[in-house]
């Protein structure tokens, strides 16, 4: 009887401490799962800055009046096309002209018989 009460206590005794050990185990979980998503919310943070920053950039970039100062800064010699050297594509199942994409600042159907409806045979130079 004594063994039995001895092996009760003991299984009680376990039974406790491995409740207490999966409490502290689980708590520290929980700590570095916190922690790590706090790193991972100021990482977001920070590339969403990075992203703005980057756009602000590019939309600077390509604006035309910098693309006009790298033209001269550059001596490329460009010039705009002329409405001759530009080159409408006609997709099938489009949407209509009065729809149609503006390529160049020129609106489709307004544009001087260039567009979808008259093609241009002449690409690049004008040659």
């Amino acid at each position: 009887m004594r063994i039995g009460v001895l092996v009760r206590a003991l299984l009680v005794c376990a039974v406790i401490a491995g409740l207490g050990i999966g409490y502290v185990r689980q708590n520290a979980e929980q700590l570095s799962m916190g922690r790590r998503i706090s790193e991972l919310e100021q990482r977001r943070e920070r590339l969403t800055r990075t992203l703005e920053a980057q756009r602000t950039t590019l939309s600077m970039l390509v604006s035309r009046p910098q693309l006009l100062a790298r033209v001269e800064r550059f001596k490329l010699s460009l010039t705009n096309a002329t409405p001759g050297q530009r080159l409408y594509v006609a997709v099938p199942g489009a949407a209509l002209a009065s729809r149609a994409i503006v390529a160049n600042g020129v609106p489709a159907g307004g544009n001087g018989g260039v567009g979808p409806s008259a093609p241009v045979a002449t690409l690049g130079n004008g040659r």
